[in-house]
């Protein structure tokens, strides 16, 4: 892979005109935080050269870089980034002023991954039914916000369109949050391993689930998916159902 991305050292980056920082908090005038660690980084551009995606949906904006960086590798005909948070990234909003991306990047504060209704009117009005190429889920980590939103927009990826979900393996490493809705709840891993056994059982619903240890890639398979009713449970067969019925009953330990 020929690589655009110019590494200073493991934690710094440009592209093009741009300065990026992995694993740093906040951005900053003049750099833009992506917070990830270098790997994941190299991940994501070896994806989109892959599967040159021209339409990419993004949940979790954070310090902004991650956006960036996708409107830069895949120069998309439509990027759409949510967040949960109300604030704007000022630096992100500058980024894309500057570079006159307004017409192709659109940016949502306030947006919860689980709503529904508001991620459904979001969809429609920025794609007007066109497929998906890309969904980044990097939002809440959390396993009812990533099933929910997973089954809204599975179904609108194209065949052969990629959904990432980041950060899957966190119940199994060393992180310890005092926050409840993550430490008393079935860990967000059960649901990438029902994705893996829908796999299993119907490759024409999900093609692929390609594991790694920040990521899991989600490829949609031919079936046709009605978007208005898809659950991707229903598409267990009856070994597959036993096991996430087990798997349901699993909490991180308190």
């Amino acid at each position: 892979m020929d690589s655009r991305l110019r590494w200073t050292s493991d934690e710094n980056f440009t592209l093009d005109d741009v300065a990026y920082a992995s694993l740093a908090r906040n951005s900053e005038p003049g750099r833009l935080t992506i917070y990830k660690p270098r790997h994941a980084i190299e991940q994501y551009e070896a994806l989109v050269q892959a599967a040159r995606p021209r339409r990419i949906l993004e949940m979790g904006i954070f310090g902004g870089g991650s956006t960036a960086l996708l409107a830069q590798l895949a120069s998309p005909t439509k990027l759409v980034a949510l967040d949960i948070r109300e604030a704007r990234v000022a630096v992100l909003d500058a980024f894309i002023r500057d570079h006159d991306l307004g017409d192709v990047v659109s940016v949502y504060f306030g947006v919860d991954q689980a709503d529904t209704a508001r991620l459904a009117e979001i969809v429609q009005h920025e794609f007007n039914g066109a497929p998906l190429d890309l969904v980044v889920d990097d939002a809440s980590h959390l396993i009812d916000e990533t099933r929910t939103s997973f089954n809204l927009l599975f179904p609108h990826l194209r065949p052969g369109g990629s959904y990432v979900i980041e950060d899957w393996s966190w119940p199994h490493r060393s992180f310890v949050s005092p926050d409840p809705a993550y430490t008393a709840v079935t860990p967000i891993s059960a649901f990438v391993l029902e994705l893996a056994l829908v796999a299993a059982c119907d490759q024409s619903v999900i093609s692929e689930v390609t594991l790694q240890r920040g990521w899991a890639l989600v490829r949609r398979g031919s079936a046709p998916l009605d978007g208005a009713a898809f659950d991707v449970t229903d598409h267990l067969d009856g070994v597959g159902a036993q096991m996430v019925s087990a798997l349901a009953s699993t909490r991180t330990p308190s």
